[in-house]
């Protein structure tokens, strides 16, 4: 969820553009995973990532971008017993267009707030912390205002505080680091 900091953030950053004659870019990108295994045991598997970015270049340039991120990170484990980890994370978002026609793509999401809750055999927790993602892409032009194509991401989230029993914190050391493709959208308004 956006907590009321964010949301300002978001709605200050929406203004500032429309002030500036910026042009605002949505981006969005997803990825889905199962994996199913049956013999004599069976092991399952789901991994599901997504990002929804508001972001703000200059006018007539479009390379540059800054703007706020939202990510989810889900993933499911099943063997004998399950595990499974959900994550929502919101921070600055920096992206950059290079090449002759502003195909290729480098972005750096930093995550102030990153919150996921995890269960296992041991019970469950939320952990809390912060968390950073790096991505790199290639994404043509589809039309003068829509670009698809595919980024390699590289993930990690770092958490030092856990609750527990709905009310007991602690500090801790948890981490989850990924890297994964996504298909990605970006459209300028």
């Amino acid at each position: 969820m956006i907590d009321k900091n964010n949301f300002r953030v978001i709605v200050l950053t929406f203004f500032i553009c429309l002030n500036a004659k910026a042009i605002i870019t949505t981006e969005v990108s997803a990825f889905y995973y199962t994996d199913k295994l049956s013999s004599t045991s069976s092991v399952s598997s789901s991994k599901t990532n997504y990002d929804v970015a508001i972001l703000m270049t200059a006018e007539g340039k479009n390379t540059f971008a800054i703007g706020w991120s939202y990510i989810g990170v889900s993933s499911s484990d099943e063997m004998t017993t399950k595990t499974t980890y959900k994550s929502t994370e919101t921070g600055p978002k920096f992206s950059y267009l290079f090449g002759k026609e502003k195909n290729w793509y480098v972005g750096l999401v930093y995550n102030f707030t990153a919150k996921a809750n995890f269960e296992d055999t041991n019970g469950s927790a939320e952990w809390r912390g912060t968390s950073y993602r790096a991505e790199f892409g290639f994404l043509p032009r589809i039309s003068s205002k829509l670009a698809a194509g595919v980024k390699f991401n590289y993930h990690a989230a770092n958490y030092n505080e856990q609750i527990t029993n709905s009310s007991t914190l602690t500090k801790t050391t948890n981490s989850k680091t990924l890297i994964y493709p996504t298909l990605s959208l970006l459209y300028d308004f």
